[in-house]
């Protein structure tokens, strides 16, 4: 039985998981981000690269979507701005990027970034 072509991405992501996220993690500053200190940022942006990988696996958003809600319930209520929270996502989507782009042949460019953004 063949894999699935969306494993490869799977794969990929776990694989460069921890430089997907310490990439991201030195494009993540904002006044509650700061307060909030490394260690928990880095869980943060771990979390939601697990979700993603999550809603990747099950062909369904879902995962994502619920996490996504479930940040803006707990950042609004600690007073955080929607631009600091949408800079860590666009962080990590970035720091995505640029591993795709610096690891995988470029045959497996769109695929893997076409998820990745659709996610």
């Amino acid at each position: 039985m063949s894999e699935h072509p969306d494993d490869e991405t799977i794969d990929f992501l776990t694989h460069e998981r921890a430089a997907i996220v310490e990439a991201a993690l030195g494009d993540v500053t904002s006044r509650h981000y700061d307060a909030a200190g490394e260690p928990e940022v880095r869980r943060r942006l771990e979390a939601l690269l697990d979700r993603a990988l999550e809603a990747l696996a099950a062909h369904d958003l879902t995962p994502i979507v619920s996490h996504a809600q479930q940040i803006a319930r707990e950042r609004f209520g600690a007073g955080y701005d929607l631009s600091e929270v949408q800079s860590a996502f666009n962080a990590l989507e970035a720091a995505t990027w640029t591993r795709v782009l610096a690891t995988l042949p470029p045959d497996r460019f769109a695929r893997t970034l076409g998820l990745v953004s659709t996610i």
